[in-house]
């Protein structure tokens, strides 16, 4: 699961992170450089210029000044002054937002699984109106260690585009994997159709300090990724450090939690036994078979 991490951090944030470095960075710029404004530069040292040096030399320290603060290192007086900690992180969180609503998303109009431009349709799916489970923030809320009994996600998979069936826990059995060198794997009991979801990746929600050393068994949401990537020392020691980042580890989650037991192909032969895919929803994470499975098969899914 540690390697499936950082796979899908580079796979599927590369574009995202460009886009909230970029904005981030010239949001900073605009700040920072409000009060240095003159009629000498009329105003334009933030913004975009063709010239690409230019450009590149202007947001490089702009993107340091947001990781200074993001950690709670190297912050100028002025820097403090024009914005606090919580605020820079309230306004990275709102950027990861206005991401998951851009035309990258659209394609999760069709379906929230396979649409591969946007790592988790929720926030795009909840704006249009569509019934969804409850995402991991609000389920940890109701419910604190027991936030899985909250999602109501069984209910839910059928009402989402390109959705599907759920796997119930009967339809699914633990026993030894047939991958070489494996421990136990997860299988089909009674076959299951294309589409058919699982139940989602459970177990203790980490805080940013605890998520950030990752682990076997823990798998991290897209936007703490971002805030491990961005926010320096802040996840480990600063405001971030004690906060819920909804990393999972399912390490000790061993009862009723399926998807824990399911196992990633890691030789070029094992790519044609792959039969699940991964999908955040709500920062939560799901597994999807991509084709039918028929009874007595293992469920193998791709970390990339």
């Amino acid at each position: 699961m540690a390697e499936e991490n950082n796979l899908r951090r580079k796979r599927a944030s590369s574009q995202l992170l460009a886009w909230v470095l970029l904005c981030f960075a010239a949001s900073l710029v605009f700040i920072l450089h409000w009060t240095e404004r003159d009629a000498a530069n009329g105003g334009q040292a933030f913004v975009a210029t063709a010239d690409h040096s230019r450009r590149s030399a202007l947001l490089a320290p702009a993107a340091a000044a947001a990781v200074a603060l993001l950690s709670g290192r190297g912050a100028s007086a002025e820097q403090q002054q024009v914005a606090s900690l919580d605020a820079v992180v309230q306004d990275l969180q709102g950027i990861v937002q206005e991401s998951a609503l851009s035309d990258d998303c659209a394609c999760c109009k069709t379906d929230w699984c396979g649409c591969d431009s946007c790592t988790d349709c929720y926030a795009y799916l909840q704006r249009s109106g569509t019934s969804l489970p409850a995402d991991a923030q609000t389920a940890y809320a109701q419910k604190g260690d027991a936030w899985a009994t909250a999602l109501a996600w069984s209910s839910s998979m059928g009402n989402l585009p390109g959705g599907g069936s759920s796997a119930s826990l009967g339809s699914l059995a633990v026993r030894q994997s047939t991958l070489e060198g494996a421990s136990q794997g997860l299988f089909s009991e009674a076959g299951l159709p294309a589409n058919a979801v699982l139940p989602p990746y459970q177990g203790k929600v980490l805080t940013y300090k605890e998520g950030k050393g990752g682990g076997g068994y823990v798998w991290c949401p897209l936007q703490a990724g971002i805030f491990f990537e961005l926010a320096g020392e802040a996840t480990v020691s600063g405001s971030l450090a004690n906060l819920p980042s909804y990393c999972v580890d399912a390490s000790g989650a061993t009862k009723e939690n399926p998807s824990r037991y399911v196992k990633g192909a890691s030789r070029k032969e094992q790519c044609s036994q792959v039969n699940l895919k991964m999908c955040e929803l709500g920062s939560v994470m799901y597994m999807r078979t991509t084709k039918p499975v028929p009874a007595g098969s293992e469920l193998i899914v791709d970390y990339g």
